[in-house]
């Protein structure tokens, strides 16, 4: 749990970056 709220955190920083590319690259969205 504590490792997917991590992934999770760090998603969500990405997300500061430019528009979507990041979050595809982290997520895999």
């Amino acid at each position: 749990m504590l490792y997917l709220k991590s992934l999770w955190l760090i998603c969500y920083y990405f997300l500061i970056c430019e528009a979507n590319t990041c979050i595809n690259v982290c997520c895999g969205a």
